[in-house]
């Protein structure tokens, strides 16, 4: 379901930028957990949102 939201096309490796905001609305949500191929950059998307959202 991602491919239409990632710029230029929806081939996976054009997905990082779309995956890696939906895993932190995922973690934002709740999520304990998600499976994702990119994990460094994942995990720099929660990390990133959590500080915005402790910054409030």
């Amino acid at each position: 379901f991602l491919g239409p939201a990632a710029e230029g096309g929806a081939a996976p490796v054009q997905r990082d930028a779309v995956t890696a905001a939906t895993t932190a609305l995922a973690a934002a949500a709740g999520a304990w957990a998600v499976r994702v191929h990119e994990v460094p950059v994942n995990r720099a998307a929660v990390r990133t949102a959590s500080l915005w959202k402790e910054h409030q």
